[in-house]
Protein backbone atom coordinates (compact mmCIF):
# COMPACT_ATOMS: atom_id res chain seq x y z
CA UNK A 1 0.00 0.00 0.00
CA UNK A 2 2.74 2.78 0.70
CA UNK A 3 4.72 1.72 -2.28
CA UNK A 4 1.45 2.62 -4.63
CA UNK A 5 0.87 5.87 -2.73
CA UNK A 6 4.99 6.88 -3.11
CA UNK A 7 4.20 5.64 -6.57
CA UNK A 8 1.11 7.69 -7.35
CA UNK A 9 2.44 10.42 -6.01
CA UNK A 10 5.79 10.23 -7.79
CA UNK A 11 3.84 10.07 -11.12
CA UNK A 12 1.98 13.28 -10.67
CA UNK A 13 4.89 14.63 -9.23
CA UNK A 14 6.48 14.12 -12.42
CA UNK A 15 3.67 15.10 -14.29
CA UNK A 16 3.49 18.34 -12.58
CA UNK A 17 6.76 19.11 -13.76
CA UNK A 18 6.36 17.79 -17.21
CA UNK A 19 3.72 20.31 -17.69
CA UNK A 20 5.30 23.14 -16.49
CA UNK A 21 8.37 22.54 -18.59
CA UNK A 22 6.11 22.46 -21.58
CA UNK A 23 3.96 25.32 -20.59
CA UNK A 24 7.47 27.62 -19.87
CA UNK A 25 8.33 26.34 -23.64
CA UNK A 26 4.69 26.97 -25.15
CA UNK A 27 4.50 30.15 -23.21
CA UNK A 28 8.07 32.00 -23.92
CA UNK A 29 8.06 34.05 -27.07
CA UNK A 30 11.81 35.24 -28.06
CA UNK A 31 11.58 38.86 -30.00
CA UNK A 32 14.14 39.68 -31.92
CA UNK A 33 12.75 42.86 -34.04
CA UNK A 34 13.04 46.37 -35.17
CA UNK A 35 9.98 48.46 -36.28
CA UNK A 36 10.22 51.71 -37.93
CA UNK A 37 7.95 54.04 -36.09
CA UNK A 38 6.97 58.30 -37.06
CA UNK A 39 7.71 60.61 -34.39
CA UNK A 40 5.04 63.10 -33.32
CA UNK A 41 4.86 66.74 -32.38
CA UNK A 42 1.79 68.59 -31.69
CA UNK A 43 0.14 66.52 -34.13
CA UNK A 44 2.50 66.38 -37.05
CA UNK A 45 4.88 63.57 -38.33
CA UNK A 46 8.35 65.39 -37.58
CA UNK A 47 10.69 62.15 -38.14
CA UNK A 48 11.36 58.79 -38.19
CA UNK A 49 13.44 56.33 -36.09
CA UNK A 50 13.28 52.75 -35.49
CA UNK A 51 12.93 50.90 -32.51
CA UNK A 52 15.01 47.68 -31.76
CA UNK A 53 13.07 45.05 -29.42
CA UNK A 54 15.49 41.77 -28.45
CA UNK A 55 14.04 39.79 -25.40
CA UNK A 56 11.89 37.55 -24.03
CA UNK A 57 8.04 37.87 -24.22
CA UNK A 58 5.98 35.45 -21.28
CA UNK A 59 2.31 34.97 -21.70
CA UNK A 60 1.79 33.58 -18.75
CA UNK A 61 -2.21 32.17 -18.16
CA UNK A 62 -2.79 33.61 -14.72
CA UNK A 63 -0.70 36.54 -14.20
CA UNK A 64 0.65 39.46 -16.12
CA UNK A 65 2.07 39.18 -19.19
CA UNK A 66 5.68 41.27 -20.05
CA UNK A 67 8.83 41.72 -21.57
CA UNK A 68 11.96 41.50 -20.77
CA UNK A 69 14.78 42.63 -22.74
CA UNK A 70 16.39 45.48 -24.96
CA UNK A 71 13.90 48.20 -26.13
CA UNK A 72 16.22 50.97 -27.95
CA UNK A 73 14.77 53.76 -28.72
CA UNK A 74 16.91 56.37 -30.38
CA UNK A 75 14.86 58.99 -30.67
CA UNK A 76 15.03 58.74 -26.96
CA UNK A 77 18.95 58.64 -26.92
CA UNK A 78 19.15 57.34 -23.32
CA UNK A 79 17.98 53.95 -24.29
CA UNK A 80 20.20 53.52 -26.71
CA UNK A 81 22.62 52.11 -24.40
CA UNK A 82 24.57 48.93 -24.14
CA UNK A 83 23.56 46.33 -21.15
CA UNK A 84 20.33 49.09 -20.63
CA UNK A 85 17.52 46.27 -20.23
CA UNK A 86 13.81 47.12 -20.33
CA UNK A 87 10.77 45.46 -18.54
CA UNK A 88 7.20 45.88 -20.16
CA UNK A 89 4.24 44.80 -18.31
CA UNK A 90 0.78 43.61 -19.41
CA UNK A 91 -1.83 44.40 -16.80
CA UNK A 92 -4.58 42.21 -17.35
CA UNK A 93 -7.17 45.00 -16.14
CA UNK A 94 -6.61 47.35 -18.65
CA UNK A 95 -5.02 48.14 -22.53
CA UNK A 96 -2.36 50.62 -21.09
CA UNK A 97 1.35 49.01 -20.88
CA UNK A 98 3.98 49.78 -18.29
CA UNK A 99 7.73 50.01 -18.98
CA UNK A 100 10.93 50.19 -16.70
CA UNK A 101 14.51 50.25 -17.22
CA UNK A 102 17.63 48.46 -15.66
CA UNK A 103 21.06 48.43 -15.89
CA UNK A 104 23.31 46.23 -14.06
CA UNK A 105 20.32 45.52 -11.47
CA UNK A 106 19.87 48.85 -10.87
CA UNK A 107 15.98 49.92 -11.90
CA UNK A 108 15.60 53.36 -13.15
CA UNK A 109 12.31 55.30 -13.46
CA UNK A 110 11.67 55.20 -17.72
CA UNK A 111 11.21 59.11 -17.32
CA UNK A 112 14.78 58.77 -16.79
CA UNK A 113 15.83 57.43 -20.02
CA UNK A 114 13.62 59.93 -21.77
CA UNK A 115 10.24 57.84 -22.11
CA UNK A 116 7.17 57.93 -20.07
CA UNK A 117 6.06 55.17 -17.89
CA UNK A 118 2.92 54.14 -19.91
CA UNK A 119 2.43 53.22 -23.66
CA UNK A 120 0.46 51.48 -25.96
CA UNK A 121 1.74 47.85 -27.29
CA UNK A 122 0.08 45.14 -29.46
CA UNK A 123 0.70 41.71 -27.75
CA UNK A 124 2.94 40.90 -30.65
CA UNK A 125 5.05 44.15 -30.00
CA UNK A 126 4.53 45.11 -34.16
CA UNK A 127 2.26 47.93 -32.97
CA UNK A 128 3.13 50.59 -30.62
CA UNK A 129 2.89 53.97 -29.37
CA UNK A 130 4.84 55.78 -26.71
CA UNK A 131 5.75 59.14 -25.48
CA UNK A 132 8.89 60.94 -24.53
CA UNK A 133 9.31 63.38 -21.72
CA UNK A 134 9.01 65.83 -23.88
CA UNK A 135 5.82 65.24 -25.46
CA UNK A 136 6.97 63.77 -28.47
CA UNK A 137 4.97 59.97 -29.50
CA UNK A 138 6.69 57.28 -31.54
CA UNK A 139 4.15 55.76 -33.01
CA UNK A 140 3.91 52.47 -35.85
CA UNK A 141 0.20 53.82 -37.25
CA UNK A 142 -1.73 57.39 -37.11
CA UNK A 143 -3.97 55.46 -34.90
CA UNK A 144 -1.63 53.99 -32.40
CA UNK A 145 -0.50 58.08 -32.25
CA UNK A 146 -4.15 59.57 -31.32
CA UNK A 147 -4.67 56.58 -29.33
CA UNK A 148 -1.32 57.92 -27.28
CA UNK A 149 -2.06 61.16 -27.74
CA UNK A 150 -5.65 61.18 -26.28
CA UNK A 151 -4.95 59.33 -23.82
CA UNK A 152 -1.35 59.38 -22.31
CA UNK A 153 0.04 62.99 -20.85
CA UNK A 154 3.62 64.22 -18.93
CA UNK A 155 4.32 66.78 -17.36
CA UNK A 156 7.62 67.44 -19.39
CA UNK A 157 9.77 65.57 -16.48
CA UNK A 158 8.79 62.90 -14.05
CA UNK A 159 5.10 62.62 -14.26
CA UNK A 160 2.74 61.17 -16.63
CA UNK A 161 -1.10 60.26 -16.66
CA UNK A 162 -3.56 58.16 -18.44
CA UNK A 163 -6.98 59.54 -18.66
CA UNK A 164 -10.24 57.43 -19.93
CA UNK A 165 -8.41 54.84 -19.35
CA UNK A 166 -11.52 51.92 -19.58
CA UNK A 167 -11.44 53.73 -23.17
CA UNK A 168 -8.26 52.32 -24.49
CA UNK A 169 -8.90 49.35 -27.09
CA UNK A 170 -6.70 46.66 -27.24
CA UNK A 171 -3.70 47.58 -30.09
CA UNK A 172 -3.79 44.86 -33.30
Amino acid sequence: MKKRVILIVSAVLLFVIALCAVGKLLLTQRIDQQIEAAVYRDGEAVGKTTVSMRGKRVRYPFSENSFVGEFRVPWAEETNVDGLQAKIEWPRECNVQTIRHFYKGDFHGSHERGIVYFLLISDDMEEFALMTTQGDVIATSPEAYRLCAGHISTDGGSRASVNDIDGIPALN
